[in-house]
């Protein structure tokens, strides 16, 4: 049972006083910590995510703490998200665009005072490519760079890769296929390594924890001085840091549930935290009317969209362009922006904000219900139900209600549209996957309702949150079931425990030897370079050769079972691109692939007229409709400045704290001034307008103590310890997209398979 607010409210203030009075009694009204030159030290205290570890590869803690905060890349972002040097002082390209010589800068130095050199970023990119490193590929500059993935298959030796140091401040990288580096190299993926403390942890037993306190050793413009699993972490200013750097002392990043997000808006209001992020329409809805809030709301548009996309299922149905069209001209997308959303997003025709320079100048399908329902009169829809894929209805975006909206847009011009909620992991597949699930619903007319995220600042993963449906819808219909098969093969082969047996190799030879016969017959009829090297990067037979000659006298039953599945992977892969190749790439697809390796190889600055050009050809296609683009609101503290917001991340926080500044005036009359009880007081007094129910006087109750740990260990009976974790808590990644694919050529060679 919930109690009234009004019941609330005086039981509050009597806590809130006297803990405060306690706290007070008890703390004494302490003075700031001094920093540098004996000033008050300058704290700013930023929500975070649940954080396990400080691996720079492990999704959590990558976009707050280790790009460019912790640790430092050749490249990375400005202010304005612009990718631009670092640690890098210049690069050149050779002619055919497959080698990168990049220069380093002398001045740049480890938090130890040891030099950054070239070796450094070696023995990073080393251990990220190193056999049974859990590392996400495919957010990588490495599936491109000449015999990494090969290496970290274990079929060949690291001296075999292309990348190496060629002097102490020089790096040279080979790749496969042309491709624009830096804003690879501004990944968490790409950054660099301090050798001697990694390797002392690991001669410790603590290879897993060369990350913790006291342990590390970092080139960004902070450092780590405390760690607590899943709960507070905080940085420091690195003494030896060369670079633009904000005049913030000390950060503490404070974990936060994605699950309740108005607990950020509470501790705010409380004092708990300088920023706070709104993520849900409630919390929308009271900052921006809040009289102590309104004025410190802060909106930004993201870079993406949310939209729906026609279900990557095999059906159809849905390949009907009449079918497709009136969808698109059917949904109201003013009508979600104000009255679902409340005017938390933009409605928007096009693939993300109108404001963003690479959208300028797109035109997509606005709303019109009686051109809607033309279209669907010249279609071969029939009345069958089309099932919208929503995400889970507690989703704390309003999603569910976003769906429900779309339901009746599309009954009103006579299509039968039946919601089906589903997990998100689930849901992903519905997006990205086509096949990798073997489910019932596979067979399902549909669309999914999803948000199309930049997930970072590169011209190909630009393009794929809009156009990646090319990479299936556009597929013709006997490919699709050859990829649903495939897919489901190679998925299988997880839980396959083949391979020790020589018999289970002689199972795959003719399936390699089918791979070489159409690896060379792709190789004579295709003449052009850029085209022939994405279908032929994929050599097959090569790589199971090398697979095989592995297995020597001492390869365990267990290592000849993963080389098998490794194996049987790489020639399913190649099988499908060859196939793919014969029944599609010659045709209206091939268009798509071949733009995307233009887009690929040209230099960053270069390609947004490309851009626009085929995110114009896939919003004409309809197979994903975008309605609405979301604005990022957060609310900050007057006197913070210079915040960075991760507009095309997974998660869209505070990163690139190294740009993160105060109004040292401002800050030190808001934050020193003044006896610690009055800004106590103030602070459950704020907090109190937030209140709807007892349990929330938890959060006011932290903010009251924030000095006092004792006490708070006492009011909460647990505070969770700077325990090392286990290995068994280290977040693993599990997570994997499609290759990317993309519009321009008119040519293809003839031939069959």
């Amino acid at each position: 049972m919930r109690l009234s607010k009004w019941l609330v409210l005086p039981f509050a203030l009597v806590a809130a006083g006297g803990y405060g009075l306690y706290t007070c009694a008890l703390c004494g009204d302490a003075p700031a910590a001094m920093g540098p030159g004996g000033k008050p030290e300058i704290v700013v205290r930023i929500p975070s995510f649940p954080t396990q570890s400080l691996e720079p590869y492990v999704w959590a803690p990558q976009a707050v703490i280790t790009q460019g905060t912790l640790l430092e890349g050749l490249f990375g972002y400005d202010r304005d998200l612009n990718v631009v040097p670092k640690v890098a002082e210049s690069y050149a390209v050779s002619a055919d665009k497959l080698t990168w010589t990049i220069k380093l800068r002398k001045d740049k130095q480890w938090s130890d005072g040891s030099p950054v050199t070239a070796h450094d970023f070696i023995y990073g990119w080393a251990r990220f490519c190193s056999p049974g490193f859990p590392s996400p590929d495919w957010a990588s500059v490495f599936v491109s760079v000449n015999h990494a993935l090969d290496y970290k298959s274990g079929s060949i030796p690291l001296d075999s890769v292309g990348f190496k140091a060629l002097d102490d401040y020089t790096v040279q990288v080979k790749l496969i296929k042309p491709r624009s580096l830096p804003s690879f190299l501004a990944l968490s993926s790409a950054l660099p390594m301090h050798k001697a403390s990694v390797e002392a942890a690991k001669a410790r037993g603590e290879a897993d924890f060369w990350w913790m306190p006291g342990s590390f050793v970092g080139n960004g413009p902070y450092i780590p001085v405390k760690f607590v699993r899943d709960g507070e972490i905080e940085l420091v200013k690195n003494p030896h840091y060369v670079g633009e750097r904000g005049n913030v002392d000390r950060i503490i990043l404070k974990s936060m549930s994605m699950s309740s997000q108005s607990v950020q808006i509470q501790q705010y209001e409380a004092g708990e935290l300088d920023v706070a992020h709104v993520m849900t329409l409630g919390d929308y809805a009271y900052a921006s009317k809040a009289k102590h809030l309104k004025d410190q709301v802060v909106m930004t548009p993201e870079l993406g969209y949310t939209g729906i996309q026609v279900a990557r299922t095999v059906n159809k149905l849905m390949n009907d362009d009449n079918l497709r069209k009136a969808i698109a001209l059917a949904i109201d997308k003013a009508d979600l922006a104000k009255n679902v959303m409340g005017g938390r997003v933009n409605p928007t025709n096009v693939f993300g904000p109108d404001q963003d320079s690479l959208f300028a100048g797109l035109s997509g399908v606005a709303f019109d219900r009686e051109e809607a329902k033309r279209c669907l009169a010249k279609s071969s829809y029939k009345g069958e139900p089309i099932y919208l894929f929503s995400p889970p209805s507690t989703d704390v975006k309003g999603l569910s209600s976003v769906a429900e909206a779309l339901q009746s847009h599309l009954k009103a011009i006579g299509l039968n549209v039946v919601i089906e909620n589903m997990e998100e992991g689930i849901l992903s597949s519905y997006v990205w996957g086509g096949g990798y699930v073997d489910d019932a619903r596979y067979t399902r007319p549909g669309l999914t309702l999803f948000p199309g995220k930049v997930l970072w600042k590169e011209p190909v993963m630009m393009l794929r949150a809009a156009d990646h449906s090319w990479d299936w819808m556009n597929y013709d219909y006997p490919v699709k079931e050859l990829r649903k098969r495939i897919t489901l093969e190679r998925t299988a082969l997880k839980k396959s425990d083949k391979g020790a047996d020589p018999k289970d190799w002689a199972e795959l030879k003719p399936l390699r030897d089918s791979c070489e016969v159409q690896y060379a017959r792709i190789k004579a009829m295709e003449t052009d370079s850029l085209f022939r090297n994405k279908t032929l990067e994929k050599n097959a037979a090569p790589q199971y050769d090398r697979l095989f000659a592995s297995i020597g006298p001492k390869t365990t039953a267990e290592e000849k079972i993963t080389k098998w599945a490794s194996a049987k992977d790489v020639l399913l892969d190649a099988q499908f691109e060859y196939q793919t190749y014969f029944g599609n790439l010659r045709n209206h697809d091939g268009k798509v692939t071949f733009a995307h390796l233009e887009v690929a190889s040209m230099e960053d600055s270069a390609t947004t007229p490309l851009l626009r050009h085929m995110l114009q050809l896939s919003l004409d296609q309809n197979w994903i409709i975008p309605f609405m683009s979301e604005k990022l609101v957060y609310v900050k503290r007057p006197w913070l400045k210079g915040e960075s917001i991760n507009k095309f991340g997974m998660w869209n926080v505070l990163f690139d704290l190294q740009y993160l500044n105060v109004d040292e005036k401002a800050y030190s009359a808001a934050t020193v001034g003044g006896p610690s009880f009055v800004r106590r007081a103030y602070g459950a007094f704020a907090g109190l307008k937030a209140l709807r129910a007892i349990d929330d006087l938890r959060a006011l109750v932290s903010g009251v103590g924030r000095k006092c740990e004792k006490i708070r260990r006492f009011v909460f009976a647990f505070t969770p310890d700077a325990r090392r974790p286990t290995p068994d808590d280290m977040l693993q990644i599990h997570t994997s997209l499609p290759a990317p694919t993309s519009l321009a050529r008119t040519d293809f060679p003839q031939g069959t398979p």
